[in-house]
């Protein structure tokens, strides 16, 4: 993740100072706390390393995109439409990879908003606009073990295994 797209999810626009950067962390904390959203532990993880990332900024111009400002509402939307499914869900950078046995969930998986990746038999969801914002654009050739050491890799908890742990 960049600082661009660290702002962009924060949903900021145009000349932020530290304090709209301050403010905006607790507008999205705030929204997608665990307690409110099923998916909200992951996109927390996401966007405190979107606010670790640019915290220390004076002031930084961020050009609008409005795809982006609501990636964390669709990332959101895409993990609580599959979570409850048994199957694999990665997080690996902005997008989430889902593999497993999908063949019994092809319909729920494509109404979410993922697309089949044939070259690494997965599903995938991205940012509906992402063509323009793309950031494996050249890297379809890699192959997913390559993806997660590059980007990382958060494997999302099912709520039946949230209450085990408890």
């Amino acid at each position: 993740m960049n600082k661009l797209q660290a702002l962009q999810i924060l949903g900021l626009t145009g000349t932020v100072s530290k304090s709209d950067i301050k403010i905006a962390y607790q507008r999205k904390a705030k929204e997608f706390h665990p307690d409110r959203n099923p998916a909200g532990l992951e996109i927390m993880k996401m966007i405190n390393v979107a606010y670790e990332l640019v915290k220390d900024e004076i002031e930084i111009t961020v050009h609008a995109d409005k795809e982006m400002e609501s990636y964390p509402q669709s990332l959101a939307m895409a993990l609580n439409a599959i979570i409850h499914l048994d199957l694999t869900i990665e997080i690996c950078g902005l997008w989430i990879w889902v593999s497993g046995d999908t063949k019994a969930h092809k319909d729920q998986l494509k109404s979410a908003g993922y697309f089949w990746s044939a070259k690494k038999t997965m599903w995938y969801f991205r940012p509906t606009q992402a063509k323009s914002f793309n950031r494996y654009r050249g890297k379809r050739e890699w192959s997913i073990d390559k993806i997660r050491a590059s980007y990382g890799a958060i494997t999302p908890r099912k709520k039946s295994q949230l209450r085990l742990d408890k």
